[in-house]
């Protein structure tokens, strides 16, 4: 489904960003002395306490400004994706075509034929 598929792709391209916001986090946590480095899974996760924190809480805001701005442009107000609809030729559509036809061939006629409309 679309909606499934909209979700993959925009969780896609977020990662790039969320790579740089992580890397940014990093290091200001370690310019500002936080111990990234610990001992053992637990010490490990202590570590990544002060990198995790504001990363959640970046992406928590990069996904509400996302939904604002889906909201703001009609994403999800209608079932249907577009308003456009097929046209189909009617029997009156044929009549004008062939009468655009035979008038534009009368004005060709009357034109080059007759050398009429000259100064």
């Amino acid at each position: 489904p679309y909606e499934l598929a909209i979700i993959v792709t925009t969780s896609i391209s977020f990662i790039p960003t969320m790579i740089k916001k992580k890397d940014m986090i990093f290091q200001a946590q370690r310019s500002r002395g936080a111990n990234i480095s610990g001992k053992g899974i637990i010490g490990q996760l202590k570590a990544y306490i002060p990198i995790m924190i504001p990363l959640i809480i970046n992406s928590l805001l990069m996904a509400e400004n996302l939904s604002v701005s889906m909201a703001n442009r009609g994403y999800g107000a209608n079932k249907r994706w577009t308003s456009m609809r097929d046209l189909i030729m009617r029997p009156v559509d044929y009549a004008v075509l062939c009468m655009a036809v035979v008038l534009i061939g009368v004005t060709m006629y009357l034109r080059y034929g007759m050398q009429l409309g000259l100064l």
